[in-house]
């Protein structure tokens, strides 16, 4: 069955959506899925290794996910709220935040 847009489907190809594979150097695993990669993804999927990048290895613990490959969505809503998806064996996970402001009033 294949849904029908809504709406609410077509707010969402207003917010900003990022598409990132994590990988790490060295990895057998890795290099087979960047392998994969059709060329017209260039440019569009993010890729990013552990090893040497911080912006992966934060993204990967605030998510608490150790393995790699791993390919996460990122999608900015604009209410501020950000949400993480993550695809690896064990199936999809989604992962919502709050925007800063929120955050920073919980956290007193």
């Amino acid at each position: 069955m294949v849904p029908t847009p809504t709406s609410e489907s077509q707010n969402q190809n207003q917010n900003q959506k990022e598409i990132i594979l994590i990988v790490a150097e060295g990895c057998p695993h890795c290099e087979e899925v960047k392998k994969t990669l059709p060329d017209s993804s260039k440019g569009k999927i993010k890729v990013l290794d552990v090893t040497k990048s911080l912006e992966a290895a934060s993204l990967m613990r605030d998510l608490g996910v150790f393995k790699v490959p791993l390919l996460v969505t990122v999608e900015k809503f604009d209410s501020g709220e950000t949400e993480y998806c993550t695809l690896d064996e064990k199936g999809i996970k989604c992962v919502k935040s709050k925007p800063s402001a929120e955050r920073n009033q919980a956290r007193s």
